[in-house]
């Protein structure tokens, strides 16, 4: 009888379904960023004040937490020449803040602050803001399950904004 009692709660215990410890989703602010992306990097050409210059660019964005959204891009600078770069965004929504890691031979991290945060008709849009010594740096995220914009922009004391750069992707 002992024997039948230890081996039928062996077997109970061997279908028992083990409570499994998931990982959470990706934040729903920023899910939609996942995957490739192709399009355009616009940005001013300093050296030719007021002149755009527009490249072919690929984006991979994947998720390495549900808060950190991970870029690869690759850029057309030209014929034979391919550019890589790499980003790391860290979004805490609860602390309104942002920590973006930018290159991976000598990195660059930027703290910046998460001024608006809307989503209207499927487009979400992060506004973030950093201050540097000289001026205030604008980036805004426009993401669409078709589309991921990022513009930068620098905000003087009056408010004018300087276009830098701006990021126009769609899905292939």
């Amino acid at each position: 009888m002992k024997i039948f009692t230890v081996m039928l709660a062996m077997i109970i215990a061997s279908m028992a379904t083990p409570a499994a410890a998931y990982d959470p989703a990706p934040d729903s602010n920023i899910a939609l960023a996942q995957g490739e992306w192709h399009g355009e990097l616009t940005y001013n050409d300093y050296s030719n004040p007021g002149s755009l210059v527009s490249i072919p660019t690929r984006m991979f964005a994947a998720m390495s937490s549900p808060t950190t959204l991970v870029l690869q891009l690759t850029f057309d600078d030209g014929p034979g020449k391919t550019v890589y770069s790499y980003e790391s965004l860290t979004f805490e929504f609860a602390a309104d803040r942002v920590r973006w890691t930018s290159g991976v031979t000598e990195p660059e991290v930027l703290d910046a602050t998460i001024v608006a945060n809307t989503l209207e008709d499927g487009v979400r849009t992060i506004i973030l803001e950093r201050l540097t010594d000289e001026t205030l740096i604008r980036y805004t995220l426009e993401l669409s399950a078709q589309q991921f914009s990022l513009a930068t922009h620098e905000v003087s004391d009056p408010g004018d904004a300087t276009f830098r750069n701006r990021y126009l992707l769609d899905r292939p």
